[in-house]
């Protein structure tokens, strides 16, 4: 008998969401750490608080060790299309030059470190990109409260 665990579910956004399942869990720790970023963080904060360590642990949880992991190798083993590749590359550009040119600069490590939330933000999608192939009715929910996000900051 085959899995139907990764099938679209009907019956809209909270079945869609609450789930037992590791994606649906994942899912709602980045529909959380969005919440928070939105309702309490700082695109840039000076001085992170609670809001940029709460929406850190949340994008944690939602991406998992593997999604790490696999944001930060490129395996020819594992089929991935080139924006992947491409958002990888980036992803290892920006975690190693500009923190590398900052610790030269002699610039503090919290003004370095501030920046990284939101350009973990902007690269969600190398973090996350199985996940959605494997589900992909959360990224309609995703594209919503992304752009929710967007009105509160603008």
């Amino acid at each position: 008998m085959e899995s139907t665990a990764y099938l679209p579910r009907r019956g809209g956004f909270f079945s869609a969401i609450v789930s037992l399942d590791v994606e649906g869990l994942r899912f709602c720790s980045l529909m959380a750490a969005i919440a928070v970023y939105a309702l309490r963080g700082s695109p840039t904060p000076d001085n992170p608080g609670w809001p940029e360590i709460m929406t850190g642990l949340l994008l944690l949880a939602a991406v998992g060790i593997k999604g790490g992991v696999r944001a930060l190798t490129i395996s020819s083993s594992a089929p991935m299309n080139l924006w992947q590749i491409g958002g990888k590359l980036f992803l290892l550009y920006g975690l190693s030059v500009p923190l590398i040119v900052g610790a030269m600069a002699g610039h503090g490590t919290g003004q370095m470190l501030r920046d990284l939330l939101p350009f973990a933000f902007f690269l969600m999608p190398v973090f996350l990109a199985q996940n959605f192939e494997r589900r992909p009715e959360y990224g309609r929910y995703l594209l919503f409260i992304a752009i929710v996000l967007g009105f509160i900051f603008a």
